[in-house]
């Protein structure tokens, strides 16, 4: 199972929380992110960072 979010929009506590529940059920969670601060960025099992 694989569960890709977005930084780039806004994240909301929902959003975390259902990427938390994929993460406990086995899932491969991936971040996209443009400052790589975000909520998700720190549980994300790959991580990547744009930079402008």
């Amino acid at each position: 199972m694989l569960l890709l979010e977005n930084h780039i929009l806004d994240v909301t506590k929902e959003v975390v929380e259902a990427i938390k529940v994929a993460k406990d059920a086995g899932a491969t969670t991936i971040s996209l992110s443009k400052l790589g601060q975000f909520p998700l960025v720190k549980i994300a099992d790959i991580k990547f960072v744009c930079i402008n």
